[in-house]
């Protein structure tokens, strides 16, 4: 009778602990902190709530005197990954060599190197890359430099050439400043030179894109603030950026620029640039340029929906990489 009631309690127990065993063991893994696709190493942005700082005007009329020109409007997004530097000259240049860019396309990067300095053009550079005899861009004695003299359409195609994508500018100013309210990537501290490369003309004056970690945002991302500006997704649209509510979820990249007294809709571009003062670096700053517009601080930064990565680490074309763990 006693081995019976043994064998009932056991039968009980195993029918009450096999559902929660089974989800654990069918449960999928935890998203990997970073991942490595195509030589691009990519941070993942966990998902909740941040502070997205937008416009509170339409900047092509003036604000009244003692308008705001920010608000910060609470927003969540989903799980994410954005590069942790930007995107690099050699990368370009592989770009550049390949069937994925039209000839037009690239030809009209390479014209759009004439915009530099003298002493670019009188050596042929197009600041972060050079042309050898053969008439292929390629990349100088300076290792890790950012891609630069990128238009918004050529920056767009380079990332899903790469495999990923531009981010949205939410998803760039969440990455840029985390769940708080702070001014810059590393705080609220007015920078000197130690923090990233900003203040020094127009001149080609790049700086490698591992440079610089006294300035990274809270996720651990180089140069958000400085070098070289970066394209974000979609267009500016001020009337959209107006109705933006609060606790909005995911909002996608405007898909509609805005319609511009005398000009054509823009593009947006983050990060400052290093022709820039500090003020100009701002999480919130922002500055437009035409689609095809590109100078000698225009580069990119890539991003990737949680989703692809899952995709691809099964497929195996992405690996998980390991991080130190903690002392």
């Amino acid at each position: 009778m006693i081995k019976r009631r043994h064998q009932i309690l056991l039968c009980l127990l195993c029918c009450l602990t096999l559902p929660a065993c089974y989800a654990q063991a069918t449960s999928p893994p935890p998203l990997p902190q970073q991942v490595e696709l195509n030589g691009v190493i990519f941070v993942r942005i966990p998902a909740g709530n941040f502070w997205y700082g937008i416009d509170a005007f339409d900047r092509f009329t003036q604000p009244a005197p003692g308008q705001p020109i920010h608000r910060q409007v609470q927003v969540w997004l989903d799980d994410y990954y954005i590069a942790k530097y930007e995107a690099t000259a050699s990368d370009l240049a592989r770009f550049l060599a390949s069937d994925a860019i039209s000839t037009e396309l690239r030809q009209r990067h390479l014209d759009s190197w004439t915009q530099g300095s003298e002493a670019e053009l009188q050596t042929g550079h197009g600041c972060t890359l050079r042309l050898n005899q053969e008439g292929n861009a390629i990349i100088g004695s300076i290792q890790k430099l950012p891609a630069t003299y990128l238009s918004w359409e050529q920056a767009d195609l380079f990332a899903k050439w790469m495999g990923a994508r531009l981010p949205t500018e939410p998803e760039w100013q969440k990455a840029a400043r985390g769940t708080d309210q702070r001014i810059w990537p590393w705080g609220d501290t007015y920078p000197d030179d130690s923090y990233g490369n900003f203040g020094f003309g127009r001149r080609c004056n790049p700086s490698p894109v591992d440079q610089f970690p006294k300035g990274s945002s809270p996720y651990g991302l180089y140069n958000m603030a400085g070098n070289v500006a970066e394209y974000v997704g979609g267009w500016y649209n001020d009337k959209l950026d107006l109705a933006l509510k609060m606790n909005s979820k995911n909002p996608p990249a405007h898909s509609v620029g805005s319609a511009i007294p005398y000009d054509q809709p823009k593009r947006i571009k983050k990060g400052g640039r290093w022709s820039r003062d500090i003020v100009g670096h701002a999480i919130v700053a922002r500055n437009l340029a035409a689609s095809k517009n590109a100078t000698n601080r225009d580069g990119a930064r890539f991003a990737l929906d949680a989703s692809t990565v899952k995709q691809l680490l099964a497929q195996g074309k992405a690996r998980a990489i390991d991080l130190p763990s903690p002392l």
